[in-house]
């Protein structure tokens, strides 16, 4: 009987020992998960908390172009309005011009008729109709230009607000991708949230 408690004894106490050796062993691989797991969680949070500040930073310098360029389309259309005003007092005042100067050769024409023969006051009327006809052929030409003037202006400042709308499509996607950024880092927050408890557990 002695020899069978012993053995027994014996038994027990090598059980006792892998059973307190496998706990061990089992606690250290456990405390060696949660170690890993709380690196690569450490890892994960900064690289996304990274990515989110380069977001953020891009969509900072794309505010700051995009209000840039909305100050220049304003000045480029107070500029153009401003150059529209002066062509238009410019139009006004070559028309004033040519009225005067063709009043002016009328009084000049009711003069010669008196003064001089038939055959120089036709000579005086051609001259003055030459002139009139010089200072109609300049007019023309100057109001072809203030055109392509105001046109080269208009081309400019709809280039201008298509590149605008450019910059506001691009913001427009990167809150867009900010947005979805957050929303991977909520479902990345409940995923390791999810990997504790089942940690504990």
């Amino acid at each position: 009987m002695t020899q069978q408690k012993d053995e027994l004894e014996r038994k027990y106490l090598e059980m006792k020992e892998s059973c307190e050796s496998n706990v061990n062993n089992g606690q250290e691989e456990l405390a060696t998960l949660c170690r890993e797991f709380a690196n690569e969680k450490a890892d994960l949070v900064a690289k996304h908390e990274q990515e989110v500040k380069e977001m953020e930073s891009q969509v900072k310098l794309f505010t700051q172009q995009l209000a840039d360029e909305r100050r220049a389309n304003e000045r480029t259309t107070e500029l153009l309005q401003s150059e529209r005003d002066q062509h238009q007092h410019a139009l006004v005042a070559h028309q004033e011009i040519i009225a005067k100067f063709e009043k002016t050769s009328a009084m000049k024409e009711e003069q010669a008729t008196k003064m001089v023969s038939c055959v120089k006051l036709e000579e005086v009327m051609q001259d003055h109709q030459v002139e009139i006809n010089r200072l109609k052929q300049k007019h023309h030409h100057e109001m072809e230009s203030v055109q392509r003037d105001l046109q080269t202006k208009l081309d400019q400042m709809l280039s201008e607000k298509h590149k605008f709308a450019e910059r506001s499509s691009m913001c427009s996607e990167l809150e867009r991708l900010e947005e979805s950024v957050q929303v991977e880092r909520q479902e990345m927050h409940e995923r390791i949230h999810e990997l504790q408890r089942s940690v504990r557990a």
